[in-house]
Order: structure tokens, then C-alpha cells, then sequence
């Protein structure tokens, strides 16, 4: 699997911009591996996300380092086994969430209440 490691450095003590460069890198699926150090799978998807994180980072006085890796094998097993176990932590949390949605809405139904404030609450 091809990899790219991202660096970066924000000018800003503004823990927005830490957090939206987060939320950008963790949406798509990039692996933690140091503070402001990520490891993004090769890919299109990625690729992308990659490119608005960085651009974010040079948009407000960051500095952003981006390497293109070939990490040994046993890296690249380790960095794919972080990469798959971080997925299913997410899924776990996601099914846990459904459990109780479900919860909500057959509470909804049974009390027939079906306005729309209720539907955009839930």
C-alpha cells in the first residue's frame, strides 16, 4: 500500500485549527502517529482530504510537510493494522449510536408524535 505522511506546524494556539485539520484527516481515515503527524493512505479519496487539509493548514499560516513513504514491510503491516483497527473502533461507535436512534424513534412512534420539529430533533 502506498502511504504519505503529513507533518505540519499551525502559527495559531487557536485549538480550531488543530481541531479542523483533525476532523479533515480523521474523516478520511488518516492514521495518527505523533501530534501533528499523520500517515494517509495512497488513493484518490485520500488524496483529496489531503489536499483541503494542507490547504487549510497554508490558509491560516500553517506549515504543512508532505512526504510520499515506502515503509518497510513490517511498518506497512503495523500502519495497515492501525488503519483497520481505528475503522472498527469507528463502526463499533457508529452501531452503538444506531441502538439507541432506534431507541428514540420507536419512543417517537409510540407516543404519535410525528411533527417536523420532531423529525429534524432527531
Amino acid at each position: 500500500m502506498r502511504w504519505r505522511l503529513l507533518t505540519y506546524r499551525l502559527t495559531s494556539e487557536s485549538s480550531r485549527d488543530r481541531v479542523a485539520v483533525w476532523r479533515e484527516l480523521r474523516k478520511v481515515g488518516a492514521v495518527a502517529l505523533r501530534q501533528a503527524t499523520w500517515a494517509v493512505p495512497g488513493g484518490e479519496e485520500f488524496d483529496v482530504a489531503l489536499s483541503r487539509a494542507v490547504g487549510y493548514i497554508e490558509r491560516v499560516g500553517g506549515r504543512a510537510l508532505l512526504f510520499e513513504v515506502v515503509p518497510t514491510d513490517a511498518t506497512d503491516e503495523q500502519l495497515e493494522q492501525l488503519f483497520t483497527e481505528e475503522r472498527e473502533a469507528e463502526w463499533v461507535e457508529f452501531l452503538s449510536e444506531c441502538d439507541k436512534v432506534e431507541a428514540e424513534l420507536a419512543n417517537e412512534v409510540a407516543k404519535e408524535k410525528f411533527t417536523l420539529a420532531e423529525l429534524e430533533e432527531e
